[in-house]
This record gives structure tokens, sequence and C-alpha cells, in this order.
């Protein structure tokens, strides 16, 4: 059984996150070993985004228009994507908005990080799926992600298991003490 698993990169508040969850939630009903961060209030955020990147074979981005933007969280897509570009994972993009590529604001501290990062990982020409100006669905968005991935995963030669987990594989992973660990509140 595999830890690997596909890491879900996004934006967290109202729709996006709602957006996020939904097809993160419609992917493992479809046997896809995903995995998002899920973390309330006095739990341990940057510990469970740190396990996530460290074990992805694969980064899902959620790409509304303010995608990449440097905040002053070390767990903002910021870092998820230079994580990902740093260590050359595959990076598959869903396209909320109209701007491709996003074009987030400057940096909390002024700079131009998170722009300037953009324009050095998404490349015009990069594959990305076009979610915007369609009705919302995750279950018709998983579907049509996870055929998607099948062809990424085969081209890269990378673990397919990841894509089709079973109940009881997904159960037993979320399960492991590795997880449990991370999900357990902070003193």
């Amino acid at each position: 059984m595999t830890s690997k698993h596909i890491f879900f990169s996004g934006r967290f508040g109202g729709e996006k996150e709602v957006v996020a969850r939904e097809l993160h939630a419609a992917l493992r009903n479809l046997g896809v070993n995903a995995h998002i961060v899920d973390a309330g209030p006095g739990r341990a955020f940057g510990a469970k985004t740190i396990y996530g990147l460290c074990h992805m074979e694969l980064m899902i981005c959620i790409c509304y228009d303010d995608y990449g933007e440097k905040t002053d969280s070390s767990s903002c897509t910021f870092y998820e994507l230079k994580h990902a570009d740093d260590h050359h994972i595959p990076i598959y993009y869903l396209k909320m908005s109209d701007i491709w590529p996003p074009k987030p604001p400057k940096d909390f501290d002024g700079g131009n990080e998170g722009p300037d990062q953009i324009k050095f990982v998404i490349k015009k020409d990069d594959f990305y799926h076009d979610w915007n100006g369609k009705e919302w669905n995750a279950m018709v968005c998983a579907e049509e992600v996870k055929q998607e991935l099948h062809k990424i995963f085969r081209e890269k030669r990378l673990d397919e298991s990841i894509l089709n987990m079973n109940a009881n594989n997904l159960s037993t992973l979320s399960n492991s003490p590795q997880v449990q660990e991370l999900t357990q509140h902070t003193p």
C-alpha cells in the first residue's frame, strides 16, 4: 500500500474552499487517494501541510485569480507551488476564473515573489482543465479530472494505484498513525 497521494493546493475560505473540498471528496469517492489539509482552530495546519507536500505524487492546484499569493503564512499556495516546482512534482491545474495564468496580488510585504513565481512556474502552454464559467458539479468534474490524471500518471510513469484505491485502502491510509498524529489538537 502506498502512502503517496494527490495533494490539493488552493486558497482557503468561502467558495474557493468549498470547491476544493467537494472535488477532493468526489475524487476519493472515485477511489483516488487524495489529500487536502483539514485543520480547524487549535489544529496543526502547518504540520498537515508539510505531511501533504512531502508525500504527494502530484499536486492539483485549484486556480482562482489569486492562486499563488504569498501571504504571511508558510502554508500558503505560494510555498505549496514552490515546493512542487523545486521537487519536480507534476502539477495539474484546475482553472476556475477568467484569468490564466493566475495573477496573485502583491505579496503581504509589498514584494512580487508570488506574481513572479506564477510567471516562472506556470507556462502559457501548460495544460489546465478549464472549469471557468461552468455550473459547479464536483462529481462531473472529478470524473473528468480522474480520466486526465490517468493519462498524466501513465505519461510520467507515476504510481497509478493512487488513482484506484479501494475503500479499505483509503480508510486505512486516513487512519494511519502518521495521519492521526497530525489530526490531534495542538497543546
